[in-house]
């Protein structure tokens, strides 16, 4: 499978589940996991897009470092796709307004606390490297992406 087709199937993933597990290391050492709705955007290939406030801890531990794995599942659990890449943290107010207008129907529960888009910096990952894995068969692809 070629890196566009991982990407065509990171595509489809996003449109299943739209959330995943973002993971990071914070400036300790110290592993640090949290659920996040993620996607791409139309016309961006290679870059992986969420959205937070300014204010959350994640960020200057994504600033200060800034390398990270996404994992996302399959509902039925037949399909694992990980993503590995470099975050920077974008505070634009057109990339954010594309970013929620990519994952604004996916961010209902996050609405309900938080009203005020203008208030949110975009995680953007660089993706560098993709992995799926299919655990009821053990095949696991993987891929770089060249800059």
């Amino acid at each position: 499978m070629d890196i566009k087709q991982m990407f065509g199937e990171l595509d489809k993933m996003l449109d299943e589940n739209k959330a995943g597990v973002l993971a990071c290391v914070d400036p300790q050492g110290v592993p640090r996991m949290r659920w996040m709705t993620a996607g791409t955007v139309r016309g961006q290939d290679g870059f992986l897009y969420s959205v937070t406030f300014p204010d959350a801890g994640k960020v200057p531990v994504l600033r200060e470092k800034p390398k990270a794995t996404w994992l996302f599942t399959a509902k039925n659990y037949r399909q694992v796709i990980s993503v590995t890449g470099t975050i920077q943290i974008v505070e634009n107010p057109n990339l954010l307004s594309t970013v929620i207008e990519a994952l604004g129907r996916n961010l209902e529960a996050f609405w309900k606390l938080h009203n005020d888009p203008s208030e949110l910096v975009v995680i953007e990952t660089v993706i560098e490297e993709i992995e799926i894995y299919h655990p009821g068969t053990g095949e696991r692809e993987r891929s770089t992406v060249t800059a």
